[in-house]
């Protein structure tokens, strides 16, 4: 019986690694797109929207441009969760600061406890725009 041949092994080692190397990509795309559609994350946009304080600072339409989960600073466990999220719009772009809890045993049910907006022009303050649970957001 004949040995594979080398540029046999190489195409097939490379093809493995293509494979697995896009399955997880895949996986942090779907993971990243979980984040993002959830209830305290839409909370925490429409929280930020609302508030007069960072409008003056960014400017109309405040977006999200998204945010690493190779970040050390965005995390989650079934405890907390804490985000670094890039945020831009026409005057400034910077990062809100969230930190969201579960709402009794509902996977599905999380608060935002807390919101600090960053922004470049400013990189040594952080506008606090939610402190505590519902009802205390500043303006």
């Amino acid at each position: 019986m004949a040995l594979p041949q080398m540029k046999t092994l190489v195409n097939t080692a490379l093809g493995i690694a293509f494979v697995g190397v896009s399955g997880i990509f895949y996986l942090q795309m779907k993971q990243l797109e979980k984040i993002s559609n959830s209830s305290f994350f839409k909370e925490a946009f429409t929280i930020l929207r609302a508030n007069k304080a960072a409008i003056d600072l960014l400017g109309e339409p405040i977006k999200q441009r998204g945010f690493r989960l190779s970040d050390t600073s965005n995390w989650m466990t079934s405890e907390e969760a804490q985000f670094k999220v890039n945020v831009k719009g026409p005057n400034d772009k910077g990062k809100m600061h969230l930190w969201a809890r579960p709402n009794g045993t509902d996977d599905e049910n999380w608060s935002v406890m807390r919101i600090e907006l960053e922004v470049d022009k400013h990189p040594d303050r952080r506008l606090l725009v939610k402190d505590g649970p519902k009802g205390k957001e500043t303006v």
